[in-house]
């Protein structure tokens, strides 16, 4: 996540009116990036945060985890 949020630091800034291709050139790279970032840290979270959880809870347990994140 950090890296992806690196590379859109460092271009979003000098993106401005330009042609919409030169956003997808400078921008998407860190979106991916930050994509792949949460879903190899909030995927392994939420099964940590279940795992001692029962079958009668799990709907309030996921809610709660839903909601702080």
């Amino acid at each position: 996540m950090a890296a992806g949020a690196g590379v859109l630091s460092k271009f979003l800034p000098r993106t401005g009116a330009r042609l919409p291709m030169t956003w997808v050139l400078e921008a998407l790279p860190g979106l991916i990036l930050l994509g792949f970032g949460m879903a190899t840290i909030f995927v392994p979270l939420q099964d940590v945060a279940l795992a001692g959880i029962g079958g009668h809870d799990a709907g309030v347990a996921s809610a709660a985890v839903h909601a702080l994140r």
